[in-house]
């Protein structure tokens, strides 16, 4: 559904199914399934698009706002389409087809003066947004206590999360179901918190109980630690300290934290011995877990490699970091998520190496679908690439690569849906090749699996993809194989 949360006009509004909305201050209508098939226009003048939410840590998406799509408009106002289950667009209603819609809930009233949403992120059925004066904000699914609000309730209003301040840094991971995600952030001060699932120890508080509530994690290896940085991912976790040591726990079925063994779980945080200036990866629940850490251009991998996504040149799991071959000066990592998962690692010249899963062609490496086992530069790429993204749902297929250049021009490889943009459905692309956004230059772009979001130089906003849901804001439930402008 797109309806609007509105940071500086304060409205709400009751939707009844079908009920259309004709006066200058809205332009909205919503059909028995509950799902916005346009935006909410809340002033008269057009907003522009300001962000897309924080890429997760592994660079592509499963399963999280599969269905849906969010962004923050020029006025700083949440922005969402398709699919609303668990309530997770905090408008107040949810898509329960027996029932019919409810209330688009005014999502802002514990903001305090002068107070703006700054930053969005989200995970599976839930939506996390963090204000440009440190609070935390969560709606949506909450069966593990991931929302933070004391509780297991899911709620349709993006309600503050109480106890913990002056946010600098967030991480929420993946699971199919959302009911094994878990949270961390970061602090002013560098402290940690924790809190959702902790069902092999992620948040490093010693035990295995879930917290509904954030929990502060200090002592032991952190004792005297200021933590700059943290990445949840699947069921681990990874911190990094002012000085680039990194610190692990959690989930360790595959030897994804480093620690030289495959032991299930490690239950409070340790040091491994690596530096690290990021870490990226992806992991659901305890499958196909893996880890890269990124050190002055330099990545380091451990953990599952069914796929050889670990980039040695073999399928061989690694319980302890080593070098990745043959890749240097990498300044950003995608790394898409499932059972298959799939690496783009972007270089500081612009260039890029991929490895991994190529079971849809969506590392560009072509003609042939075969997986690289090491890292490989697909030949015939464009230059100045500036954004790498690789987007994956290998329950449903959605696989694709995608690459930007510094002159605005977006390219996909990989599975044959309409998200390629490229006019062509239903055959998979082995090689990259341009999305057909004419004009445009695009500036920034968020695959959502099944629906592609874009913003160009003018901060207009291009969709395009699977819009069954109606994620795609374009007003019909048809597939988009073609970027279209969608006024906002």
């Amino acid at each position: 559904m797109f309806q609007q949360a509105i940071a500086k006009n304060k409205i709400s509004l009751h939707i009844n199914p079908m009920q259309q909305f004709n006066s200058p201050a809205s332009n909205l209508w919503v059909n028995e399934f509950n799902r916005a098939v346009a935006f909410n226009q809340i002033t008269t003048d057009d907003a522009k698009v300001l962000k897309f939410p924080k890429k997760v840590t592994k660079g592509g998406d499963v399963f999280g706002f599969e269905l849906s799509t969010v962004f923050l408009d020029s006025r700083n106002n949440i922005r969402v389409a398709g699919h609303n289950n668990y309530y997770k667009h905090g408008t107040g209603d949810s898509y329960i087809p027996t029932n019919g819609p409810g209330f688009a809930t005014n999502l802002v009233d514990q903001l305090e003066d002068k107070e703006i949403i700054a930053e969005l992120f989200y995970a599976e059925n839930s939506l996390y947004a963090l204000s440009n004066l440190g609070n935390l904000f969560s709606c949506g699914q909450n069966g593990a206590g991931q929302l933070g609000l004391g509780n297991f309730n899911a709620t349709g209003q993006l309600t503050k999360i109480p106890g913990i301040s002056n946010v600098t840094d967030f991480s929420v991971s993946t699971d199919s179901s959302g009911n094994f995600v878990h949270c961390l952030a970061v602090t002013s001060s560098g402290s940690l918190y924790s809190w959702g699932n902790n069902f092999a120890g992620q948040l490093g508080t010693s035990v295995l109980n879930n917290s509904t509530s954030p929990l502060l994690v200090s002592g032991g290896a952190l004792s005297g630690k200021t933590i700059t940085k943290a990445r949840a991912i699947g069921g681990s976790s990874y911190v990094i300290d002012s000085n680039g040591d990194l610190f692990v726990c959690g989930y360790n079925g595959f030897g994804q934290l480093g620690l030289g063994n495959a032991v299930f779980s490690q239950t409070s945080f340790v040091a491994n011995g690596e530096k690290a200036d990021e870490v990226f990866g992806s992991g659901v629940y305890a499958n196909s877990s893996f880890a890269l850490v990124l050190r002055n251009g330099i990545l380091k991998a451990a953990g599952n490699n069914a796929v050889g996504q670990l980039g040695q040149g073999n399928t061989v799991p690694l319980s302890s970091f080593t070098t990745v071959p043959g890749v240097s000066e990498v300044i950003d990592v995608a790394a898409s998520g499932g059972a298959w998962p799939s690496v783009t690692a972007l270089k500081s010249d612009g260039t890029v190496s991929v490895w991994g899963n190529n079971q849809y062609g969506q590392l560009g490496t072509g003609p042939s679908f075969e997986s690289k086992l090491s890292p490989v530069t697909p030949a015939g790429l464009p230059a100045n690439i500036i954004q790498v993204y690789q987007s994956s749902s290998s329950t449903f297929g959605f696989m694709n690569g995608f690459l930007l250049t510094s002159s605005g021009e977006l390219y996909v490889a990989g599975y044959g849906g309409s998200q390629q943009g490229t006019g062509r459905y239903g055959t998979s692309q082995p090689t990259f090749v341009k999305v057909e956004h004419g004009k445009h230059k695009i500036t920034e772009f968020r695959p959502y699996t099944r629906a592609v979001l874009a913003k160009t130089n003018l901060g207009e906003l291009l969709a395009w993809g699977y819009n069954v849901q109606f994620q795609t804001g374009t007003g019909a439930g048809a597939e988009v194989a073609i970027p279209q402008v969608v006024r906002i």
